[in-house]
């Protein structure tokens, strides 16, 4: 009979023997439930942090971006606006170009130039990550689109309000898929362990212990994110704890003698 639930090993799965054992013995399935779980109560609190930091971002920063944008209409493909051109948008703080607005020809690329995105009178030009590269938009197909500072605002406003609840299942979503997948071949490397330790387990139970040993791993790189804190080999760091707890969840297993999971699908 099943002794922990899915919530337990959020704490037990740093030293309590018996869970492993639970897990091995009792738990059926891959363990991807409790896997979806932990995801989720880890990403919550990240989640609220980023949204929080957007807000103050907007705030003290964003809004000061809104507010040097002039009335920028794009009628047919070509592009008119209520100011003299050029028209640069600067870096609150440090006063470096950002946004560049050339409706007369003076710049025909964001070569030379710090900004980041250079709109003419019928193309946008967005510089890559690479600050040395950058992409061409052609305008030629955009009807009517018009944009002004109170509009801006009102979409910055709109996105910060609603990114957290946006944000939140993306990102438990990608990183079920990679953790699931890092499951999987934790398991692989489980099978190894079982061999050595001499106890008979089957994949899909060393699926779940997989899962159940990757959960330290995960709280604290949750912590590391909250905090900020530094980490060398921060990604060795978090395979061997994985390594360590799966190998402990295996020969939990063993110390009360060998025997065949059964697995229920």
């Amino acid at each position: 009979m099943q002794q922990y639930n899915v919530f337990h090993p959020l704490v037990l799965s740093f030293y309590s023997r018996s869970l492993y054992l639970d897990v091995g013995r009792n738990w059926s399935g891959s363990g991807f439930r409790y896997l979806l779980v932990l995801l989720t109560v880890a990403w919550l609190p990240a989640i609220v942090q980023m949204h929080q930091g957007l807000q103050q971002w907007i705030e003290n920063e964003g809004l000061e971006y809104t507010k040097q944008i002039p009335k920028i209409t794009i009628q047919n493909g070509e592009v008119s606006t209520d100011v003299e051109t050029p028209y640069i948008i600067r870096h609150p703080q440090t006063n470096q170009e950002v946004i560049i607005i050339d409706l007369s020809g003076t710049y025909t690329s964001l070569e030379d130039t710090e900004a980041m995105v250079l709109l003419t009178n019928s193309k946008v030009w967005g510089r890559q990550e690479n600050r040395n590269e950058w992409r061409v938009y052609d305008l030629s197909g955009v009807e009517l689109f018009t944009l002004d500072r109170d509009q801006a605002e009102s979409w910055l406003r709109l996105f910060g309000n609603w990114f957290g609840l946006l944000a939140f299942p993306l990102m438990v979503a990608g990183s079920f898929a990679y953790r699931a997948v890092q499951a999987l071949l934790y398991a692989a490397i489980g099978l190894g362990f079982a061999k050595r330790l001499k106890v008979k387990l089957s994949y899909q139970t060393l699926v779940r212990l997989s899962v159940i040993a990757i959960t330290p791993a995960v709280v604290l790189s949750t912590i590391v994110t909250l905090f900020r804190l530094e980490i060398p080999l921060v990604t060795l760091f978090y395979f061997v704890i994985a390594m360590w707890y799966l190998y402990w969840g295996v020969q939990a297993n063993r110390e009360n003698g060998p025997f065949a999971a059964v697995d229920i699908a």
